[in-house]
This record gives structure tokens, C-alpha cells and sequence, in this order.
């Protein structure tokens, strides 16, 4: 796997994890069973913590969010669909 589709899926990853208050343990342990079934040992350390720095930045964006007037409804916010429709369209390209 790429290092491009890699820093994308941590970034999915991420942005998915927020959507419920924030990363807990079991996502943690998902997204490293996934690095670990791909990357060698050293790289799931590595992309993990890229995926702990992520979800840090997500983290302050939902809090600055719940600060200001949110106008979207739901549990998934409009711009965080938009985020995630962007990235995957990344990835597809990286794919072709």
C-alpha cells in the first residue's frame, strides 16, 4: 500500500473517530489491527502516530464547532461528508 493511500486512510480514519466525542481505546485498537495486518512493526508505529495526530487536529476542530454556531444536523457534519468525499477521491486516483 502506498504511503499517499496510507496518510489518506489515517486521515478517514480520524475524521470518523471524532464523529462520536472523540477517539476511544477500541478504534485505537481497530486502526492499529489494520497497520499491523499491512505495514511492518515499525511503520504501524509510525502511522499510528500520524492517525494520534490527526484525530488531535479533529479534535480541536469539533471543539472550536461546539463553540460556533453549528448549522448542520445529525451526527455527521456536512463539512467532515465533504472532507471525506475529498479524500476518497484521492485515493481512487492514486488507485488508477
Amino acid at each position: 500500500m502506498s504511503e499517499e493511500i496510507l496518510k489518506a486512510l489515517m486521515q478517514l480514519f480520524a475524521i470518523i473517530a471524532k464523529q462520536d466525542e472523540g477517539v476511544v481505546q477500541q478504534e485505537e485498537k481497530f486502526v492499529k489491527t489494520f497497520l499491523a495486518s499491512q505495514l511492518s512493526k515499525s511503520q504501524v508505529n509510525e502511522y499510528m502516530d500520524l492517525f494520534i495526530q490527526n484525530t488531535e487536529k479533529e479534535e480541536r476542530k469539533r471543539k472550536r464547532a461546539e463553540k460556533s454556531v453549528d448549522k448542520s444536523s445529525g451526527p455527521v457534519k456536512m463539512v467532515d461528508s465533504v472532507r471525506v468525499m475529498g479524500i476518497c477521491r484521492k485515493i481512487n486516483k492514486t488507485l488508477n
